[in-house]
Formats: C-alpha cells, sequence, structure tokens
C-alpha cells in the first residue's frame, strides 16, 4: 500500500525541517512524498532542497491559497491514501505510517480513515482524543475538531474526484471534512498520528477561519435544524469529547 504525503508551504523556513524530518524518516517504505512551495521567498526552498533526494516530488511556483497548492498536490498523488501534512506539524514517530497501513488493511472497505493528535503548545504537549464521528455530529459541533484535518487519509478515489473550495481561503479544510463525512462512511483508528503545532503564526490561532466556519455551516443548512435541538446537540458532543479526553472509552 503507497501512501501519499503532501505538504504545502510558504515561507516556512521555521519549522519545515521538523516536517519533512518526520516523514523521511519514516521506517515505511513505500511513502510518497509530495512539497509543494508557493515560491517562499526565505530559506524554506533551500531547506527544502536539502532532503529533495528522499522527496518525491517538489514544486516552488505561486499558488492562490494553500487550498490551491493542496489541490495541485492531489492532482499528481499517486498512492492508495492520502495525507496532507501542514508545513509546521510533524508526524508523531518513525513507525506511525507504518501503524497506520497495518490499522487501514485490518478495516478495509472504507475511503477515507483518521486517527487522533497531539497539540504542541510552547514546550508542553497533550493528544487530543476524537471517536468514530458521523456528519451530523460534525455538523453541529460545529468545529473540525472530531475529525482532524492533520490526521485524515483519504483514498485515491477521493483524491481523484474531490479538491477543496478556493472559495475559502481560511477553513476549505472544514468544508471538505463536511463534504467527505456526507458523502462516506469513515473509520477512525485509535492511534495518534501527528503533532499540531499551537503557535501564534498560526491561521487556527489568528481567528480568521471563524467568519468562514459560519458561512460553511450555513451552506450545510445548520441554522435550518431547530436551535433548542442543535443547541442541545452541540453541548452533547462537546460534554462527550470533553469526557473521552480523560476516560477511554
Amino acid at each position: 500500500m503507497k501512501i501519499s504525503i503532501i505538504t504545502v508551504v510558504y515561507n516556512g523556513e521555521r519549522y519545515i525541517k521538523d516536517t519533512i524530518e518526520s516523514v523521511v524518516n519514516q521506517t515505511y517504505n513505500n511513502i510518497e512524498y509530495i512539497v509543494i512551495d508557493g515560491k517562499s521567498s526565505d530559506s524554506t526552498l533551500s531547506i527544502i532542497n536539502q532532503y529533495k533526494a528522499n522527496i518525491s516530488n517538489v514544486i516552488s511556483e505561486k499558488d492562490k491559497s494553500m487550498y490551491d497548492a493542496i489541490n495541485k498536490g492531489l492532482k499528481i498523488a499517486t498512492g492508495d491514501f492520502v495525507l496532507i501534512l501542514n508545513s509546521d506539524d510533524f508526524l508523531v514517530n518513525c513507525y506511525v505510517i507504518s501503524e497506520i497501513v497495518n490499522l487501514i488493511q485490518k478495516n478495509l472497505g472504507f475511503e477515507f480513515y483518521y486517527g487522533n493528535l497531539s497539540i504542541l503548545k510552547g514546550n508542553t504537549v497533550s493528544k487530543r482524543n476524537t471517536f468514530q464521528c458521523s456528519y451530523s455530529e460534525i455538523l453541529h459541533s460545529r468545529h473540525g475538531t472530531f475529525i482532524p484535518h492533520p490526521a485524515l487519509f483519504i483514498s485515491k478515489k477521493i483524491a481523484q474526484k474531490h479538491i477543496y473550495n478556493l472559495k475559502y481561503l481560511y477553513a476549505s479544510d472544514f468544508d471538505y471534512i463536511l463534504n467527505l463525512a456526507k458523502t462516506y462512511e469513515s473509520k477512525f483508528l485509535q492511534i495518534t498520528v501527528t503533532v499540531f503545532r499551537s503557535h501564534s503564526e498560526s491561521i487556527t490561532s489568528s481567528g480568521k477561519i471563524n467568519n468562514e466556519r459560519k458561512l460553511i455551516l450555513k451552506s450545510n443548512d445548520l441554522y435550518k435544524t431547530n436551535f433548542i435541538v442543535r443547541s442541545f446537540l452541540f453541548i452533547r458532543i462537546w460534554l462527550y469529547y470533553k469526557l473521552i479526553q480523560y476516560v477511554n472509552l
């Protein structure tokens, strides 16, 4: 089974080395690594080129947005499953792709799989557990937390058929996950995949995604649900999420 990993980056010299090394040091040897650089003006491309022998495809050209760059990667990816690895995140250890492949092979028949994240904030790492989640639960949570994009493996079928909506500059991954959950059956894998780096420069920390997220929720008819019902579902799903951080269910 081939796994394609796509990293898109623009002026990411601060963290890109950690991201690349977490991929090229994997023990699993059937990985296609694609790096899309948006014509960085810092030393990003120089750092990427240090690892070029271990990267399947490097593209450096201007793009419309990070999601435009991801779409470029999806068009050329040839793996059975594809992971989008952010340029400031990194795989949790050198065995994780091998472990993911073993879990997928034991649970064949799904078009996308996802696992858990760890969050790195400063020098502190904390695990974030998630669970098998439906489209309705993702929608009523109003957030992409429960199917984390940096721990999402999509099939070749999805990669060839679905692209990210360039209408959204910051929250297209949330839109993408909702569309997948609405269309396909998924499988949650009880494994931590990626370390998500939380820092002041990240899009998540900037708050830029909030307005776009509201538009995405509206386009999925969230607000047509009775206010009391959707409020109840919102509270229930987040209470469950909080609970599983402390109790292994």
